[in-house]
């Protein structure tokens, strides 16, 4: 804060007095505080009344940490001068820091009275409100701070804190930037902006600027506790527990990191530890809301649900839930008064699956002789014209405040839809288990019926991925490449999810006889209507698993590790949905036991009604390698969508992406080809940026021959059989002519065109290519140089394929294999769910081996060769071979 000058009108007390107070302020901005001290002394000493020299030295008092005495002073400093504008600011400050809010909040009130442009009052006014959870009131303050002054690093800082709270995360990154660059050391900055890359999930950017805040500030527990959060949001728990305990090392009265600590135990089911962390939380500050809060959740898993329902009431005021806000005084019923007589009005607070769960309540309020109004989302409004129990219905989302009374019926209490269980006192005996209580409309249920057609299979409604803005999506949904191996082609499957994600779109397209209606479903009475006609519904924790259990249908759903309250622990059941069944996960992100459980029932409940024939498939028209019941063939169907290794190291490799056979014409060409929309499945290695698919392992040349190297294949790759190899010909020739000594092989060489050209210009070239023609391969041990143009990336062995190229090479002397490729331009991590926009990704071209540089200095570290290249090149040196070569074949001369 800085120092307050003196004004002018001074009395002719304070004119005496004012020599003293201006060398006061000068030594006061030099630090030179106890000097300062004695002339602000000595000025009020001439001029008891002297507002000004209170003022400032009660801000030296504050900068000395002496509170009462700096309190004291500006007391009297306003009482002497009532509108003395930076006095009230900085006493409210001094109230702030001593958690007198009221007093602080009357303090800056005035402030602003006096000044209605000072940003400095607004921006500390806001924190004011950010600390009573008045987020909107802090956000008007902090805009109109940034609207007065565009510099003002506070302000910026505590909008993107806000913006993080409420989980508005792009924006607090404008904000938190903004504030970085004004002020490049500013510690909370850099940590707010760390935690909304978390929450992004952009992992490594949140790392960085996490350990940029722990640089500036070594000692602070609170980057501790954000870099604890870094690690929790990219599942790395062990981590983030050893900075939990760090943060606590250091402040052992930071009640977050409790909090979090507790937080990071329930992903591990370790409930009765994370609820003494809680516990721990909530000595230190018996309020907190996200202690009260988290608490609740392993209390209910446990079925403790009598100590759980008050304190899953703090989720009213937790910022992140962005919930609607209900706040009507005196009208909020929680199960403390009859409601005989009374209209009810039940309020929708969070999402359709909520709703769908507990909209059951309307019949008990009913049957206690309650009107009720129930306000549902919009797409429920239909679903819900079939509940028991309802008298009116509504469907916005208006706020309840007293300010919105006139837009909603009238009503003498209220209640949010999710403290329903609290208000009617439900325990684990008593929860409303009646099924259904939703029904499918008669007529939807006719059309949707008429657009399915004939039943000839047990029928299967699947929905494996919910609302990816969930924060917990990334743990409860999964990929259709996932799940789909563990299918049995035993049952008829229908696509119950309304929105597809773009990873699994292309899958989706392939599979013909699947029934996928999308943008048919307008609204959940169609939804059920389909589910009705289901004779089971699979579903990951969605609002659709909950809609089927409510219809009374067999319900299936695949839950993860750690499970939302309401699944409760370690049983198969759920006493919410009689009938239903839960498959839950036995390690964090292990499905395939749950799918193996799910395919095993599956089998048997199409046991007897499975019916037999011959499956069409498109690819099947075409000569597609097809197993005996129509699967596309290559190897094993599992291999194709799980985990699998690398084929370079060995090492585990991940599913990247799923790629259209024919990308490349499409792309390039906008045709399809006859094995359009067949998926082919990329993998990557982590360790060696190695790209792969399986989808070919099973292929003989002749299928290579039939499917991709046709005559369709000059569509793709208009140049391959003559400009390419004549191209990179001439360039050898120009380039390399001392090689006429060489004895070189040309390895994948087509109909020969690249050694035709050298051979008939005094090189020795031979041609060999396994694809072509019956000719046997040259003697190995043969050749001084081995060249392999675009040949590495076409096979499915890639790694033999190197091994044979380079067993054609002399041992007696120098030796080189040049592959010429074009490496992956970024690592795998990078092409993750994005690989199928990378144009050289293009199975149709047979393109499907990718390379990086390293994969490629691995492998020739393997063969005891020296590794040279670039991003189109790889060159094995072998015996000193490197001698002989200036540089390695350019990609414009010998690749596309």
């Amino acid at each position: 804060m800085a120092a307050m000058k003196s004004g002018t009108g001074v009395s002719s007390q304070s004119r005496q007095a004012l020599p003293h107070l201006l060398k006061a302020l000068d030594l006061h901005g030099q630090q030179q505080f106890d000097a300062a001290l004695a002339c602000y002394d000595k000025a009020i000493a001439l001029d008891p009344d002297f507002a000004e020299a209170y003022a400032n030295r009660g801000l030296l008092y504050m900068e000395t940490s002496e509170s009462v005495l700096a309190l004291a002073d500006l007391s009297r400093a306003i009482a002497l001068k009532p509108d003395f504008l930076k006095a009230y600011i900085n006493r409210g400050a001094l109230y702030v820091k001593s958690k007198e809010n009221v007093l602080a909040l009357a303090d800056l009130d005035r402030a602003i009275e006096l000044n209605p442009d000072m940003a400095e009052a607004y921006t500390n006014r806001a924190a004011l409100h950010m600390e009573a959870n008045e987020r909107e009131l802090a956000l008007a303050d902090l805009d109109r701070a940034i609207e007065l002054n565009p510099d003002i690093v506070q302000a910026y800082t505590n909008r993107g804190i806000l913006y993080v709270q409420s989980n508005d995360n792009t924006r607090a990154l404008a904000d938190l930037d903004r504030a970085i660059a004004l002020a490049p050391d500013f510690v909370d900055a850099y940590r707010y902006r760390g935690l909304a890359l978390v929450a992004l999930r952009q992992h490594e950017a949140a790392f960085e600027s996490l350990e940029k805040a722990l640089l500036l500030n070594p000692s602070s527990a609170d980057v501790y506790h954000d870099i604890g959060m870094a690690f929790v949001g990219s599942e790395q728990l062990d981590v983030a527990l050893e900075y939990f305990e760090k943060a606590l090392a250091l402040n052992p009265e930071l009640v977050s990191a409790y909090v979090n600590y507790g937080n990071t135990l329930l992903k591990r089911n370790a409930y009765d530890a994370a609820i003494e962390l809680y516990d721990k939380a909530l000595a230190l500050d018996p309020d907190y809301i996200h202690a009260r809060y988290n608490k609740a959740f392993p209390l209910l898993l446990k079925g403790h649900l009598e100590e759980g329902w008050p304190l899953y009431e703090s989720r009213l005021n937790v910022s992140a839930l962005k919930l609607r806000k209900m706040d009507v005084p005196g009208r909020l019923w929680l199960g403390e008064e009859s409601i005989q007589g009374k209209t009810l009005l039940f309020s929708h607070d969070m999402g359709y699956g909520d709703t769908i769960q507990l909209c059951r309540y309307t019949k008990l309020a009913s049957r206690q002789g309650a009107k009720v109004i129930l306000q549902v989302q919009p797409p429920l409004l239909g679903l819900m014209e079939t509940l028991e129990g309802v008298d009116e219905l509504v469907a916005h989302s208006e706020e309840l405040t007293p300010q919105t009374l006139d837009k909603y019926p009238p009503f003498d209490l209220y209640c949010p839809m999710m403290s329903l269980p609290l208000a009617f006192h439900t325990t684990l005996e008593t929860i409303p288990g009646e099924v259904p209580y939703l029904f499918a409309d008669p007529e939807k249920v006719a059309q949707w019926e008429k657009r399915l057609g004939s039943k000839t299979k047990p029928r299967v409604g699947l929905v494996w991925s919910g609302n990816f803005v969930h924060a917990n999506d990334h743990n409860r949904s999964i990929t259709l490449s996932h799940l789909l191996p563990y299918l049995p082609d035993s049952c008829e499957y229908i696509s119950l999810q309304k929105d597809v994600r773009d990873i699994d779109k292309i899958i989706l397209s392939a599979m013909t006889e699947w029934k996928h209606y999308g943008e048919m479903l307008q609204d959940f009475s169609d939804t059920a209507a389909l589910c009705s006609l289901m004779d089971v519904v699979i579903s990951v924790d969605t609002s659709v698993a909950h809609l089927s259990g409510a219809l009374g249908k067999p319900t299936w759903v695949m839950l993860p590790f750690s499970p939302d309250w309401r699944w409760l622990l370690d049983r198969k059941d759920s006493p919410w949905y009689p009938g239903m069944r839960l498959y839950r996960q036995k390690e964090p992100g292990n499905w395939n036991d749950v799918f193996e459980e799910v395919r095993s029932d599956l089998l048997g409940l199409a046991a007897g009604e499975i019916v037999r024939g011959e499956r069409e498939h498109g690819a099947k028209q075409q000569g597609y390698p097809v197993s005996e019941k129509g699967r596309i063939e290559p190897e094993s169907r599992l291999a194709h969508h799980v985990d699998t290794f690398c084929k370079i190291c060995g090492e585990k490799a991940f599913l990247l992406d799923v790629v259209d056979f024919n990308k490349s014409c499409l792309a390039e060409y906008n045709r399809k080809e006859p094995l359009s929309g067949i998926p082919v499945y990329y993998h990557g290695c982590f360790f060696c940026d190695f790209i792969f698919t399986t989808h070919f392992d099973s292929w003989t040349n002749e299928d290579f021959m039939r499917h991709i190297y046709n005559d369709r294949y000059v569509s793709c790759d208009p140049d391959f059989a003559e400009n390419r190899p004549i191209g990179t010909a001439q360039w050898i020739e120009q380039q390399f002519p001392h090689f006429r000594a060489l004895k070189i092989l040309d390895f994948g060489s087509g109909h020969g065109l690249f050694g035709s050209y050298l051979n008939a210009r005094g090189f020795d070239v031979t041609s060999y290519d396994p694809f072509y023609g019956d000719s046997a391969p040259p003697p190995a041990g043969s050749f001084d140089l081995v060249l392999a143009t675009e040949v590495v990336e076409h096979s499915h062995t890639p790694l033999q394929t190197i091994e044979q190229c380079v067993a054609f090479l002399k041992q007696d002397g120098p030796a080189a294999f040049i592959a010429s490729t074009l490496m992956t331009p970024a690592p795998v991590e990078e092409l993750r769910h994005r690989l199928s926009t990378y144009w050289y990704a293009g199975p149709r071209n047979g393109h499907i081996s990718l390379f990086s540089e390293k994969t490629m200095q691995l492998i020739a570290k393997r063969s005891g060769a020296l590794y040279t290249g670039g991003q189109n090149a790889a060159v094995f040196h072998f015996r000193g071979f490197e001698k002989k070569i200036a540089s390695p074949p350019s990609q414009d001369v010998v690749t596309r």
